[in-house]
């Protein structure tokens, strides 16, 4: 009789084993660990393009040129409730420095906040104002790389905020000019005379006309077409600290048929080629001529190449046509 107790005790102590491991552990129990869910409001931010905005910034031998870019948002948040929502921004670096291997985290610095600091109404869904913030003329931007990326995010005492609709990025490219766009010849500059230099081209066409001394707009000019890797290139007869470059565009009808988009490349020899950027002109006129102007003319060259890249500004066709060209000192 002892023996039967102890194999039915052994027995039942076993099927219940059993049937605890076949039945379904309660929610919230170690072996079945679902966290409870949680309706409570959140804060958030989206935009189309998933909460990124782009802007390049210039570095010359002056400092740098920053472009008059916002970033702006609304803060949002899940639920209406009853009482204002204080909101504040800030730059998150540690984010910055994860978000993309391409790009150069940058620290604090990089941007200012216009309006940093905004609030929910009670009863709203959204911000009454967008946060706002500008690049800076700081050293972050400066000595960063070719791209470099700011991180912002935002926080309140009142309510968490979504996971994945916290932060956003600016992603920023850099480039380096030594030149820039105007349409006057600056004080105080020189004319080097046409006898001093010597014109070649990838188009040959009127080539001569673009040292006659002739700046009406609506006589003929050199002609060029931009598919054709269509180039200026100015040999001086001695090595000369350049300080502008003028041409004088044409007018055909109502269109201002000059280059738009040109990049000025300097050398010492002919062969070893030294871009000093692109310059893009926005306008033409009949009384101005398109100069592209150094910022620094420390340096000495000898040979000036001007590469066409974009033609047309307001005809947009695939030719250009530029009545004379000039070089200052």
């Amino acid at each position: 009789m002892k023996i039967f107790n102890k194999i039915m005790i052994l027995a039942v102590a076993v099927a219940s084993i059993l049937a605890s491991c076949d039945s379904d552990p309660e929610v919230g129990t170690p072996l079945y660990p679902v966290e409870q869910e949680n309706n409570e409001p959140r804060l958030y931010t989206y935009s189309p393009v998933p909460n990124v905005c782009n802007s390049q910034v210039i570095l010359t031998p002056n400092g740098l040129v920053i472009p008059e870019d916002t970033m702006e948002f609304y803060v949002q948040i899940t639920l209406p409730v009853e009482k204002d929502v204080v909101v504040n921004a800030v730059e998150a670096p540690e984010l910055a420095s994860v978000y993309n291997s391409n790009y150069q985290g940058l620290k604090e610095g990089a941007i200012e906040f216009v309006k940093g600091t905004v609030t929910i109404p009670a009863g709203e869904t959204k911000s009454s104002e967008p946060i706002k913030a500008v690049l800076t003329k700081s050293d972050v931007i400066k000595d960063m790389g070719n791209f470099g990326c700011v991180a912002v995010t935002f926080k309140s005492d009142s309510y968490k905020v979504a996971k994945n609709y916290s932060s956003l990025y600016w992603l920023l490219a850099k480039k380096e000019l030594n030149v820039k766009a105007s349409y006057s010849i600056p004080a105080g500059m020189t004319k080097i005379e046409t006898a001093n230099f010597n014109l070649t081209s990838s188009a040959v066409y009127n080539l001569n006309s673009l040292i006659d001394g002739n700046t009406d707009p609506t006589s003929d000019g050199w002609v060029g077409f931009v598919g054709e890797d269509l180039w200026l290139q100015a040999e001086l007869n001695q090595a000369t600290q350049l300080k502008a470059i003028a041409m004088w565009p044409c007018k055909r009808s109502m269109d201002f048929q000059n280059p738009k988009k040109v990049e000025i490349l300097t050398s010492t020899d002919g062969e070893v080629w030294k871009s000093q950027g692109e310059v893009e002109f926005t306008q033409a006129s009949s009384d101005t001529p398109l100069v592209a102007e150094f910022f620094t003319p420390s340096f000495n060259t000898k040979f000036l190449k001007i590469n066409i890249i974009i033609s047309g500004l307001n005809y947009g066709g695939p030719f250009i046509q530029i009545v004379e060209f000039e070089l200052y000192k």
